[in-house]
């Protein structure tokens, strides 16, 4: 894990736990919490989607390398890994650009 997905962790953990106690509720940020909680928790599904994909990409690699049948499936299993990464990390990287809360108001 990476510093910046520990850090992001680490601050969506901190505030679950903060908004955990009574004398918090019916602030501003309590309102704020659930579309919050939603961003960062998608983020956080992509990041382990991409840790999943990491693994089978490592694990399918080694098949590769073998002879045989089972090395042209790991073959193309690995491509479809591949574009299964990128799509995963472009959504990371959406994910976790600030929203401009302007562009998000229906006129």
């Amino acid at each position: 894990m990476d510093s910046q997905e520990k850090k992001l962790r680490q601050e969506y953990a901190l505030l679950h736990e903060q908004l955990e106690h009574p004398d918090v509720l019916g602030g501003a940020i309590t309102r704020l919490w659930p579309s919050v909680r939603a961003n960062w928790q998608s983020s956080l599904d992509f990041l382990d989607d991409l840790a999943r994909i990491k693994r089978q990409q490592v694990e399918t690699q080694a098949l590769v390398e073998q002879d045989g049948e089972l090395s042209q499936l790991a073959k193309e299993e690995l491509e479809e890994l591949k574009a299964q990464r990128i799509h995963t990390e472009q959504a990371i990287n959406e994910a976790l650009i600030p929203k401009n809360p302007t562009t998000a108001k229906t006129v």
